[in-house]
């Protein structure tokens, strides 16, 4: 299918992820999902598209509950989600996101570190 009208007008990018077996059911996808829609926005996109075959129902959940138009063709599911301007609020978040990130990374690092001893 084609985008909505109003998403050829904007900036749009594509999300695409894949969560290893041993690791799904526990909210990854959806982390991933979030962090890359507060990124495009941040950053001027106004429409995430996402690809996904029509039998990866956790995909198309995620898109739904964000509020994406999901369009299933047969197969192969697409959708598109209008994201709102950025703002300061957004631009912060993200910052801290990637700050609590790299602490949580390196209090891991030394934890292992000192495992080693």
């Amino acid at each position: 299918g084609l985008p909505p009208t109003s998403a050829s007008q904007g900036s749009m990018a594509e999300f695409g992820v894949s969560v290893l077996a041993h690791s799904r059911g526990r909210g990854l996808g959806r982390r991933l999902f979030d962090a890359a829609a507060l990124h495009a926005r941040n950053r001027g996109i106004d429409t995430l598209f996402i690809h996904a075959l029509s039998e990866n129902r956790p995909m198309l959940r995620i898109a739904a509950a964000a509020g994406a138009v999901v369009e299933r063709d047969g197969a192969e599911s697409a959708a598109w989600l209008r994201l709102p301007p950025d703002t300061v609020g957004s631009q912060v978040e993200q910052a801290l996101d990637r700050q609590l990130g790299e602490l949580d990374f390196q209090l891991k690092r030394q934890a292992q570190m000192l495992s080693g001893f």
